[in-house]
């Protein structure tokens, strides 16, 4: 995966003909276009963060196109992208960002898919939880 939003449609949609609401459309498509989009909004280390989490989680969805186990249905697709979210974001640098670059993301992510559902509000707490203990370890 090189990063490119393409991925979510050609890589992924082709395969599985997930539809307008399976993840690769509603959700890893949709949210690779909203950053891409505004990109020009975040500073050098929120561009870095952007490229840096683009890429991890498509490299978490090869096995998807891969067809490996585990990964052959839409439903599954969408539970192993999003335990990916959080790991993917904390690891490309999202606690080291200020906060005028968290002002950016929250602005580019819509607020029902931030707190939308289970697996959304799990995301979210994992990514607090990520950030909590590397503040720890700061301190």
């Amino acid at each position: 995966p090189t990063g490119t939003c393409a991925f979510y449609t050609t890589c992924l949609e082709d395969k599985y003909k997930c539809g307008s609401k399976g993840y690769p459309k509603s959700y890893g498509y949709k949210y690779c276009k909203a950053f891409s989009n505004r990109r020009s909004k975040f500073n050098a280390k929120g561009k870095a963060w952007i490229s840096k989490t683009m890429v991890c989680l498509q490299k978490k969805l090869v096995p998807a196109v891969q067809k490996k186990s585990g990964y052959n249905t839409c439903a599954k697709i969408k539970s192993k992208a999003f335990d990916s979210h959080s790991v993917c974001y904390v690891k490309s640098g999202l606690c080291t960002l200020g906060p005028s670059q968290w002002k950016q993301i929250f602005l580019t992510v819509d607020f029902k898919d931030l707190f939308g559902g289970w697996a959304q509000l799990k995301e979210v707490a994992q990514s607090v939880s990520g950030c909590l203990d590397f503040y720890w370890w700061v301190v």
